[in-house]
């Protein structure tokens, strides 16, 4: 009888291995992640620099984009913006960990990566920027900034009559200084902006503003040669 139940532990034994082995090696052969990809970490073209670019055709030039391979990824998506137009350039299930892409020269970018596997969950990378030089350019434009706040199409509520702005700081290809000019009215946010709003090196300024109104904002970064400006922003102030 003892040896009857050993027997039948045994069969039960080999066949849950057995089970195991089958579910490993389909798993091996699928190649099949559900689990959440990570993130994958970029290599070049390197942050906040002016990129080498390979064969140019006309005013565009090839860039080569390098990125570390992530865990739990089956493919990416590289999504390139061009930061002066805002013109978005997507590159979708990149099976490898390179690509080339044709860009228009002159113009700073931005670019990330996004990792995905047939789970429902995907994974972003940092965003880093880069510039892509044009034909005899010396002294390249700074990065426009990213405004943080107030963020566009909302409603605030003022402080004392006053509203703080924020952005995000900027840097420049070539290493220099950069200051930055805030262009806030009612009108398009093209308005010539007051003195104390010209040549700030701090990345947020408070600026008073009248209750019920809506306004246009936007940041432009000068490195003393050459000016970038952000996107124009919009908010409510309330009663």
């Amino acid at each position: 009888m003892r040896a009857k139940q050993y027997k039948i532990k045994y069969l039960v034994l080999s066949t849950i291995v057995a089970c195991t082995l089958v579910l490993s090696c389909t798993k091996s052969e699928d190649n099949s992640f559900t689990g959440t990809p990570e993130v994958s970490l970029l290599m070049s073209p390197e942050n906040n620099q002016a990129c080498e670019i390979g064969e140019v055709i006309d005013n565009r030039a090839t860039v080569t984009f390098n990125w570390q391979a992530a865990g739990e990824t089956e493919l990416y998506d590289l999504t390139i913006t061009n930061l002066e137009t805002q013109a978005i350039n997507p590159n979708f299930n990149i099976d490898g960990t390179t690509a080339e892409v044709l860009l228009d020269r002159g113009y700073p970018y931005s670019w990330k990566i996004t990792t995905k596997n047939t789970g429902n969950v995907v994974t972003e990378s940092e965003t880093w920027k880069f510039y892509v030089s044009g034909d005899g350019e010396s002294n390249f434009v700074p990065f426009p900034v990213q405004l943080v706040s107030p963020k566009s199409g909302f409603t605030v509520t003022p402080d004392s009559g006053n509203v703080t702005l924020e952005w995000e700081e900027s840097s420049d290809p070539d290493g220099e200084p950069i200051s930055y000019t805030v262009f806030i009215d009612k009108i398009d946010g093209k308005q010539d902006p007051l003195e104390e709003w010209k040549d700030l090196t701090t990345n947020s300024i408070t600026v008073p503003v009248d209750t019920d109104s809506v306004y246009y904002w936007r940041v432009e970064t000068s490195d003393g040669n050459n000016t970038a400006s952000s996107s124009t922003y919009t908010f409510k102030t309330e009663n």
